[in-house]
This record gives C-alpha cells, structure tokens and sequence, in this order.
C-alpha cells in the first residue's frame, strides 16, 4: 500500500517506485525516482490498471497533493499533463479551470525533550486539510467534494480541521 501521502485512499494501490532515493537528517530527495500506481484486486492480487506519474517525492511524502475525495486524485502525468485519476478505475479525466481539491498536512512541532531523546523533540500533529488547486497551491473556496475522511457535517454545516483552525461551510454551499 501507498501510505505517506496517499494514506487518504480507500482503494487497494500499490506505489512501485524505481530509482534511488536519498535521506540527509530531516530531508529526503526523491529526484530522478518514478512512480507507478497500480490497483491490486484484494481478493486475487490481479494488477486491475497501472499508470506511471510524475512526482514521486510529492505524492510519498504528502506535500501538495489535491484530491477531490478518497477515490480521486490529481496526479501529473509523464507528459507534465495534470489529471483526475479514479483509484477504483484507473481512469484519468481532464481537469477542468478553477477546479478545487482537497489537500491534507500533517504539521511537525518542536516540544522540549532531554538532550538526545528520539526525533529530535518534533512531534506530529493530527492532520489538517486545506484547500487547493490541481498543483497542491492554497487557494480560497470550498471543493465541491465534502469526503468523510476530511469533513463532518453538524447542524447543516461541513465542519474540518484547517492549519488557521475549525472552518465550516454551509451544507448547501
């Protein structure tokens, strides 16, 4: 399974990587390294599609990667070309101006640790979902999409978890 990035889906994808990656501290740099996606068949294990990508470290690491929801999600393909590609399917659909998406961020925060405990005193916060264009850049409005995974809905409201704080939006848009 992905994982990292992609731990938002509910399919069955593997992430076949080929290339070297390299980790220095903190940082990791996946520069040169490709990335085909694939749907596995849970019960057989039978490939169902596989599609190469570009943007192996983005979509590994979860740095600016829009979805509309937990089966779609905005992938740029080899030609450079962003797409929707249904996870389920396998299908990649042309995007559309101005369309927005979903992006989720896991933010990091120094705490006070003693000298030489683990992870440096960073800790993980719970996640937070922003909005974004196809190329994972903030942008304001609301995705037409309000997924489980992202959004609850209470008193007519879509109410998630933003990095400024709780956002809510009115049911009917």
């Amino acid at each position: 399974m992905c994982g990292g990035g992609l731990q938002f889906l509910t399919a069955d994808v593997i992430c076949k990587y080929s290339g070297t990656a390299s980790e220095t501290g903190n940082s990791v740099t996946m520069r040169g390294v490709g990335l085909t996606l694939e749907r596995v068949n849970p019960t057989s294990g039978a490939i169902r599609w596989s599609s190469s990508v570009q943007g192996a470290q983005a979509l590994s690491l979860g740095t600016g990667v829009a979805y509309a929801d937990s089966t779609h999600l905005v992938v740029a393909r080899l030609s450079g070309e962003r797409a929707l590609l249904d996870v389920t399917t396998g299908t990649l659909t042309p995007l559309t101006s101005n369309q927005t998406f979903w992006s989720e961020q896991s933010p990091r925060y120094s705490v006070s640790t003693a000298q030489g405990a683990s992870a440096g005193g960073q800790r993980q916060g719970s996640p937070v979902f922003n909005t974004c264009a196809a190329d994972g850049q903030s942008v304001q409005g609301v995705p037409s999409t309000t997924p489980s995974t992202v959004t609850i809905l209470a008193d007519g409201m879509f109410v998630w978890p933003t990095s400024h704080g709780l956002r809510a939006e009115s049911q009917s848009g």
